[in-house]
């Protein structure tokens, strides 16, 4: 019989009060990191969250960016 069928049943007792503190600083922890992490390194939203097209060509006779936008 597993752990979790022995406390359906009654059979085993777990502090759950001891161990919702330490969950409970856990994941504060886990939440600030988080954020200073989100802060430090913000995320890389490419072109599907901006929104727009990009269009890859190879630059064969190497324009520069100027030329091919007044092209």
């Amino acid at each position: 019989m597993n752990v979790f069928t022995r406390m359906y049943r009654g059979e085993t007792t777990f502090d759950f009060v001891a161990v919702s503190k330490k969950a409970l600083i856990g994941s504060a922890i886990a939440i600030v990191l988080s954020v200073v992490i989100l802060i430090v390194k913000p995320l890389n939203l490419s072109i599907d969250f901006t929104g727009g097209t990009v269009i890859i060509v190879e630059n064969t006779a190497g324009a520069s960016i100027e030329e091919m936008r007044s092209a």
